[in-house]
């Protein structure tokens, strides 16, 4: 019996428009399910779109990717380091929480920014605690009062 094929990874290039609060920005919509040996390839061909328009903001958009492993995160890393050298500005848009721990947990949070929607803020909880057991102290007749 032969093992499912899994889909092919894709970078989808699209240029979104200029707007008066952000100028325009490249996005490059990353889905499907990238192997290990994905991320050179898919950065080279990446590389030129970014090259196409230099300066601007380059976008990594993660949202349809099937699965947030190291080779995505890989490829996130060689996509941010291609539009730093050609003088862009780089971020990762709504990218699952996986994606910013990652990035954490490899010491690449610093220098990839992840969009605020994509950051997951941590929860806390209270923690139960017994009440503390009162000490009450007798009084023994035999001790002097200092």
């Amino acid at each position: 019996m032969a093992a499912p094929e899994e889909p092919p990874s894709t970078i989808e290039p699209s240029v979104e428009p200029p707007s008066s609060a952000d100028p325009a920005s490249t996005v490059l919509a990353v889905g499907g399910s990238i192997a290990p040996v994905d991320p050179p390839t898919l950065a080279d061909r990446a590389r030129l779109l970014i090259a196409a328009a230099p300066g601007q903001r380059v976008v990594c958009d993660v949202t349809s990717s099937e699965l947030i492993d190291l080779a995505t995160i890989d490829l996130i890393a060689r996509l941010a380091l291609a539009a730093k050298q050609l003088g862009c500005e780089f971020s990762v848009r709504a990218a699952p929480g996986a994606v910013p721990e990652l990035l954490a947990l490899i010491g690449l949070a610093e220098v990839i920014a992840c969009d605020d929607a994509s950051v997951v803020e941590p929860r806390r909880q209270a923690e139960e605690r017994e009440e503390p057991l009162r000490v009450e102290e007798e009084h023994d007749p035999r001790d002097s009062i200092a």
